[in-house]
């Protein structure tokens, strides 16, 4: 495994984060490279309990594969800033990785499973009494529904009203930057 060190004085790795607009999470969320996987460590607070490794893209294309988690890794709930996740009163769930580091660059607390967006367990927020909001990639608004429904009195849905060319929260980050994802998830979406 590389360090992150790595990311920043190895042009062609840091090319990738760059074009992703993750570039400045390196550090803060510990992000590793490993053979042409991104590696993104899961902590519960200092201490590592899992991993999830994106596919760089020529990984991808060779393998078809975009993410992947070592054998036998239980679903588990990546959270990329604790100290944003345990200051603020509301919680966003999203469902990816590279979507919850985006939103985390934006400021917002924010969680997402490991394991895609069927594999977030409610019981992992049984702890909280924070209001909780599902910010699904497009097409994936009926999982987010049946999450927040799931969530009771706490849960609710926040569709975003994705611009053209966008899917998700780190398609928004790419194309619009910070102030853009700060703009659509805090006007409240669409009806």
């Amino acid at each position: 495994l590389m360090s992150n060190h790595a990311l920043v004085t190895q042009p062609h790795l840091y090319c990738y984060l760059q074009g992703r607009g993750i570039e400045d999470a390196i550090q803060w969320a510990r992000l590793g490279w490993d053979n042409g996987w991104l590696v993104i460590p899961v902590r519960d607070g200092e201490r590592v309990i899992g991993v999830v490794w994106r596919a760089y893209p020529s990984v991808a294309s060779a393998t078809g594969m975009r993410y992947d988690v070592p054998w036998g890794q239980s679903p588990l709930m990546y959270i990329p800033d604790q100290e944003l996740w345990n200051g603020q009163e509301t919680l966003y769930i999203v469902f990816g990785v590279l979507d919850a580091i985006s939103m985390a660059l934006a400021g917002f607390a924010v969680a997402s499973p490991t394991l895609g967006k069927g594999s977030f367990d409610p019981k992992w927020l049984d702890g909280e009494d924070k209001s909780v909001v599902v910010v699904p990639d497009r097409n994936e608004e009926h999982a987010a529904f049946e999450l927040a429904a799931r969530l009771d009195y706490r849960g609710r849905t926040l569709l975003l009203d994705y611009p053209d060319g966008t899917k998700d929260v780190n398609d928004l980050l790419v194309k619009g930057g910070i102030d853009e994802v700060k703009r659509l998830v805090l006007v409240g979406g669409i009806d």
